[in-house]
């Protein structure tokens, strides 16, 4: 089987730790081990019969919309922060897919501000 990510960079500190392999040496392997990881990912997020993440978000987009009209869609002002954001594995061009909301804090529910008013 074939070992974690994670757990291979671990393995590779450790070696670094104990004087088996410099920091550029692992520093190069673990570029390495990342692009290909990030290859892997940009390639699984791209739908069949989209040759970007970019046609695949706007083609997501019209079918939840039931449009299939994609200049219609970005005209609608839909896309915005789906064609803008990117995963944050990496420079992969504009193939990539982040968004830049996923690291802030989630609006309390109704639930939770009718309790902090009191």
């Amino acid at each position: 089987m074939e070992q974690l990510l994670p757990d291979r960079l671990k393995e590779l500190w450790r070696a670094v730790d104990e004087n088996r392999l410099s920091v550029e040496a692992f520093t190069s392997e673990q570029e390495r081990l990342l692009d290909d990881y990030r290859r892997t990912w940009a390639d699984a997020l791209v739908l069949a019969g989209n040759p970007t993440l970019r046609e695949s978000l706007l083609s997501e987009l019209g079918t939840y919309m039931s449009c299939t009209d994609r200049a219609e869609i970005e005209a609608l002002g839909a896309t915005p922060v789906l064609l803008t954001a990117r995963v944050d594995l990496g420079p992969l061009g504009d193939d990539t897919l982040t968004c830049p909301m996923a690291h802030e804090e989630p609006a309390p529910h109704a639930d939770e501000r009718s309790a902090a008013r009191g």
